[in-house]
């Protein structure tokens, strides 16, 4: 079944995040988009980070970069959705995480417990398609960006697609 991007309820704010991570370098690109209940674009980060060894290790400091964001933001009704799976069900997982990532999904757990409108989910890589684009645009860049009501111009016409209700079908 293919899935598309759906805006988040009424009063609430949808961070949309992803990764793109380049083995050989060791280094990932991480891309954020935030939008509010009518799918407008409240803010969108994009970042790089060196010396990572684990596509895993990336998607957590993708999530961690993605809740500093919101809280810097001050948001309140939030929905963290992202397509890294094993990292959406290990952060809502009660019981303590073992893996070699472990210790940064604590760290987000206990965040997240602080914030009770804050809400973790998993989401499809087709619904997820403009934090893609994001991603795969900046993992060569060493600059830290960031847009405040507005998106880079290269994702609008991603952005417009998902309004529309349109899927792109990513692999």
């Amino acid at each position: 079944m293919i899935q598309k991007w759906r805006p988040p309820g009424k009063n609430c704010f949808k961070a949309n995040w992803d990764v793109a991570f380049d083995i050989k370098q060791r280094k990932m690109g991480i891309e954020i988009i935030i939008r509010d209940d009518k799918g407008e674009v409240m803010a969108a980060y994009c970042g790089s980070k060196g010396n990572v060894e684990q596509p895993s290790t990336a998607k957590c400091f993708a999530l961690r970069k993605a809740i500093e964001l919101y809280s810097d933001l001050s948001l309140n009704k939030v929905i963290l959705e992202g397509d890294a799976q094993i990292i959406v069900k290990a952060v809502n997982e009660p019981n303590e995480d073992l893996s070699f990532y472990g210790s940064i999904i604590e760290d987000l757990k206990l965040f997240l417990i602080t914030c009770s409108n804050w809400t973790m989910q998993y989401t499809n890589r087709n619904t997820n398609v403009v934090a893609h684009n994001l991603a795969k645009a900046d993992i060569q860049s060493n600059v830290e960006k960031i847009w405040v009501e507005e998106a880079p111009v290269f994702i609008s016409s991603c952005l417009h697609k998902d309004k529309e209700g349109i899927v792109d079908i990513v692999l």
